[in-house]
C-alpha cells in the first residue's frame, strides 16, 4: 500500500477538488437553451414575440411533427440588414435594451437576446430578412450551434425564421418530447396566447399542409375572440375599468363571460396579460377567481381575456427563464383593483353574485336553512321534525302515505348528480316510487304550507350496530363530509371524493354507450376539436360516441348511464382540454369522474347520503377510518391532559 491512499482512519483519502474552469461556448449555449427552450412550443413563442416586435400586420406559422420536425415563423416586420442578421444569433444581442437603466422600461415582449442563439443551439435553424430599403435580403444557417453559411438571397420584407430537428444534436432531450398531437396542442395554446388579443393581427397556422387557423385582421376584440375560440366567446362581455388606488394608475381591458359560462379547467379560460404580454401570474389568477365567486359553480372557470395595464416601471418582466410571470412592485394593490373593479364591471352590466356567495361564513341561523340540508355534525336533517317510529337504518325508509312533490323538492331530485350515477336505483326498490321519492321526509312538503315551527332537539335513537362490516351513516359534517360508523369504528367519508372514485372505477369497466335522442353539438378551439378527432379509440374504450363536425364544432351521439348528469357542453370541454394535454386514459378518466360526483359542499338529501355509502368499499378513496381503540385512546388522554 502506497503512502497516502488511506487516512490514519482506513478510509480513503478525499479526492482533490475539481479545479474551476470556463464552459466552452458550446456547452453555454446549450445550458442556456434548456433553460429557453423547453418543447417546440417554446420555439413557437419566442419566434413569434420577435415577430410582434418587428411590427408585423401578418404571421404565417408552418409545423411538422408537432413542432418537433419543424417550426417555421414568416412575418411582414421591418426585416433586418445584414449586419443585425449575423449580430442577431449572438448571446444577448438585441436592440431592445442598451443601458441598466432600460431594464426597468421594457416595452416590448422580448429584450434578453437570447431566444435566437439558444434555439439555434439545438436545431438546424436559418434565418433570411430583408429591409424595405434594401434591394437583397440575407440568409442565416445555423447547425448545431456553429454558423454554416452567410450569403444574399432574395425575399420578402420581413422574416423568416425556420428552426429543424428540434433537439436533433441532443437525444435525451429530444426523447423526452410528447406525441405529436400533445406538442402540436402546446404550440396552438402558445400561439393563441399571443395573438389573442391582438385583433389588428392577420395570423395563419398550417401543420403537415392542413390548416389549423386562417383569421384576419379585424379591429374588434370580440369578432377576435369568437374566430379563435368558437361561438361560446360570442357571449363574452366587454369590461374596461380603472384602478385610480394602484400607484400611478391601473387599467384593465378585455373581455369576461356571464353567468352560465364557464369551463372545466382554467387552461383555455383564463388569458390574462400584462401590458400585451402574455403571462401565467397566480396574483391575477386569484384576483379574477374572487371577482367571480359566486357566479360561477365551485370548482369551474370564467372565460376571461383581460389585459392589466401598467407603467413599465411598475412591473419586472425579467424574473422568469420564459418570461412568463412578472412580478408588481405593488401587487397587493394590484390584485385588489382587479378584482373589485371586474366585479363593479360586471355589477354595472346587471350581474352580480348572490348575498350568501360573498359572505365568508357559511353558518347560518337556524330559521334560514333549508330543511333537506344536512345541518348538525352527526344529526342528519330529518331527525330535526318529529322522530321517526323506528330508527332510520341503512337500506330502509319508512313508508307513509303517497303525497305530492313539491317544485322544489322534484327540481332537486331532476338536478341530483345522482340521477346517472351507480348510486341511481335506490336501496329499498321494493317500495312503491310514491313511498321511495322523499315521501316520509319533511323537506318534500309543499312550498306553499305555512312555515313549520322552529325546530327542537330530539332525543334520536341509534341502530344497533352492523354485524356485516358495512357503514352506518350517522350523519353529515359541513357539507363535505358524512360521518359514519362501521361497528365500533368511526368512519369519515368525503363525498366527493369517494363519489368520484366509484365513478371512475365504473368507467373503468368498458361502461356501455347509451345513444342520445339527437346528436348535441358543441363548438371548441382548434386544438381541442384536432385532439379530439385523434381519440376516437380512447373515447370508445369510455363508452363515449364524440366526433368532428367541421368547422370547430364536435358532436357527441352517446355517452355513458355515469355521465348523464353532466352538462353536454362542459362534459365535451373537459374531454377536449384534457385531450389537447395530451393525457391518458386513466387522466381522462378520472377528470370525467371528478366532474359528474357530487361537488364539495354541495348538500345532499338524506336519502343521496345513504345512497352515497351503500356499498362503498371502507379502504377506498375519500374514507377515513377512526378504529375504536384509537378514538378510545385519544379520548382518554384527552381526558387525563384536561
Amino acid at each position: 500500500m502506497r503512502a497516502g491512499d488511506e487516512t490514519g482512519s482506513g478510509e480513503p483519502a478525499p479526492a482533490p477538488p475539481a479545479r474551476v474552469r470556463v464552459l466552452e461556448d458550446r456547452l453555454i449555449n446549450q445550458i442556456a437553451a434548456g433553460e429557453v427552450v423547453e418543447r417546440p412550443a417554446s420555439v413557437l413563442k419566442e419566434l413569434v414575440e420577435n415577430a410582434l416586435d418587428a411590427g408585423a400586420g401578418h404571421l404565417r406559422v408552418t409545423l411538422k411533427g408537432g413542432g418537433a420536425e419543424l417550426v417555421e415563423v414568416e412575418d411582414d416586420g421591418v426585416g433586418m440588414g445584414r449586419q443585425d442578421a449575423m449580430l442577431c444569433v449572438e448571446r444577448h444581442a438585441t436592440s431592445k435594451i442598451a443601458v441598466e437603466a432600460d431594464l426597468g422600461h421594457i416595452h416590448t415582449l422580448g429584450f434578453r437576446g437570447e431566444a435566437l442563439p439558444s434555439i439555434a443551439a439545438v436545431s438546424r435553424f436559418e434565418l433570411s430578412t430583408r429591409r424595405q430599403a434594401d434591394s437583397v435580403g440575407t440568409r442565416v444557417v445555423i447547425e448545431a450551434g456553429r454558423l454554416v453559411d452567410v450569403r444574399d438571397v432574395g425575399c420578402p420584407v420581413g422574416t423568416r425564421v425556420t428552426v429543424r430537428a428540434l433537439f436533433a444534436n441532443l437525444p435525451a432531450r429530444r426523447k423526452f418530447l410528447r406525441t405529436v398531437q400533445t406538442e402540436l396542442g402546446h404550440c396552438q395554446d402558445a400561439l393563441l396566447r399571443e395573438v389573442l388579443i391582438r385583433a389588428g393581427l392577420g395570423v395563419e397556422l398550417f401543420h403537415e399542409g392542413h390548416p389549423l387557423i386562417r383569421v384576419g385582421a379585424t379591429g374588434d376584440a370580440a369578432a377576435r375572440a369568437v374566430a379563435l375560440l368558437g361561438r361560446e366567446a360570442d357571449q363574452l362581455l366587454q369590461v374596461a375599468f380603472e384602478a385610480p388606488d394602484v400607484p400611478d394608475g391601473m387599467r384593465v381591458v378585455g373581455l369576461a363571460s356571464p353567468p352560465g359560462v364557464h369551463r372545466a379547467t382554467a387552461r383555455g379560460s383564463l388569458w390574462l396579460y400584462v401590458n400585451g404580454r402574455a403571462v401565467q401570474d397566480p396574483l391575477l389568477r386569484r384576483a379574477v377567481l374572487d371577482a367571480f365567486r359566486g357566479l360561477v359553480p365551485h370548482g369551474r372557470f370564467p372565460t376571461v381575456i383581460l389585459d392589466v395595464q401598467l407603467p413599465a416601471e411598475r412591473v419586472d418582466v425579467n424574473v422568469h427563464p420564459a418570461k412568463s410571470e412578472v412580478r408588481f412592485r405593488d401587487g397587493r394593490d394590484v390584485a385588489r383593483g382587479l378584482s373589485e373593479g371586474l366585479r363593479q364591471a360586471m355589477a354595472e352590466q346587471g350581474i352580480r353574485p348572490p348575498l350568501l356567495a360573498t359572505a365568508r361564513s357559511h353558518r347560518l341561523p337556524l330559521a334560514e336553512v333549508d330543511p333537506g340540508q344536512p345541518l348538525l355534525p352527526g344529526v342528519a336533517p330529518d331527525v330535526l321534525a318529529e322522530p321517526p317510529a323506528a330508527p332510520l337504518r341503512t337500506g330502509t325508509l319508512p313508508a307513509g302515505p303517497p303525497r305530492a312533490a313539491s317544485s322544489h323538492a322534484a327540481s332537486s331530485h331532476a338536478a341530483s348528480p345522482y340521477a346517472a350515477s351507480p348510486y341511481a336505483a335506490p336501496p329499498h326498490a321494493a317500495l312503491s316510487h310514491a313511498a321511495s321519492t322523499h315521501a316520509a321526509l319533511p323537506h318534500a312538503a309543499s312550498t306553499h304550507a305555512a312555515p313549520p315551527p322552529a325546530p327542537r332537539p330530539v332525543r334520536v335513537p341509534l341502530p344497533p350496530p352492523e354485524r356485516d362490516g358495512s357503514l352506518r351513516l350517522l350523519g353529515a359534517l359541513d357539507r363535505r363530509y358524512l360521518v359514519c360508523a362501521r361497528g365500533g369504528d368511526l368512519v369519515l367519508v368525503d363525498q366527493h371524493a369517494a363519489h368520484a372514485a366509484a365513478l371512475a372505477d365504473r368507467l373503468a369497466q368498458a361502461p356501455a354507450a347509451r345513444p342520445l335522442l339527437a346528436p348535441i353539438l358543441v363548438q371548441l378551439s382548434p386544438a381541442e376539436h384536432d385532439a379530439i378527432g385523434a381519440s376516437q379509440a380512447t373515447l370508445a374504450a369510455l363508452g363515449l360516441e364524440l366526433e368532428p363536425f367541421g368547422g370547430g364544432t364536435v358532436s357527441l351521439r352517446a355517452l355513458p348511464a355515469e355521465l348523464e348528469a353532466v352538462a353536454p357542453e362542459a362534459l365535451v370541454q373537459a374531454i377536449g382540454a384534457a385531450l389537447r394535454q395530451g393525457a391518458p386514459v386513466d387522466r381522462l378518466r378520472q377528470t370525467l369522474a371528478d366532474l359528474a360526483a357530487v361537488a364539495p359542499g354541495q348538500p345532499l338529501t338524506p336519502y343521496e347520503q345513504r345512497g352515497l355509502v351503500e356499498g362503498l368499499d371502507p379502504t377506498g378513496t375519500g374514507v377515513l377510518v377512526l378504529p375504536a381503540e384509537e378514538l378510545d385512546r385519544r379520548l382518554r388522554s384527552r381526558k387525563g391532559g384536561a
